[in-house]
């Protein structure tokens, strides 16, 4: 999955198939599909043929390079202006029960994870500062 992650290849990629789409398999697509009996099913016609095609080759395309880059932020980052805020793991012995069977059985363990801070910051104004007595917070956990 995502073989073609790393630029430049990626780029060279993307090219390729835009152009091979274009010059060469659109072409062909439209030759093979004007016979009802080479398209996927009979009774479809031709436009909906080429963008079945063109579907799957997106999709494919996707699925080599990857939809986006994602870049973890370094661990060394201070990037205060932006909030970027580090959440340590729990302790690994606040995990019990069900939960810590699970987590064992799938070699899944606390981490440090990155996050971003919205809101009021610190005298400094650094994000992350703990929460004043009696104040309220919304922690959001996405997966990744």
């Amino acid at each position: 999955m995502f073989e073609y992650r790393a630029q430049p290849w990626k780029t060279l990629y993307i090219a390729y198939t835009l152009l091979s789409v274009v010059f060469v398999r659109l072409p062909l697509w439209l030759v093979i599909s004007a016979l009802p009996w080479y398209r996927p099913r009979r009774s479809w016609n031709v436009t909906r043929t080429i963008v079945t095609w063109l579907l799957q080759v997106t999709i494919s395309t996707i699925f080599a390079v990857g939809p986006f880059d994602r870049a973890k932020p370094d661990e060394r980052t201070k990037d205060v202006k932006l909030g970027l805020v580090w959440v340590e793991g729990v302790p690994t012995d606040f995990i019990r029960g069900d939960i810590a069977s699970i987590a064992e059985a799938n070699n899944v363990a606390p981490a440090r994870v990155h996050g971003y801070w919205y809101g009021k910051r610190d005298a400094a104004g650094h994000p992350g500062q703990s929460a004043s007595p009696g104040e309220k917070v919304l922690y959001y956990f996405h997966g990744e």
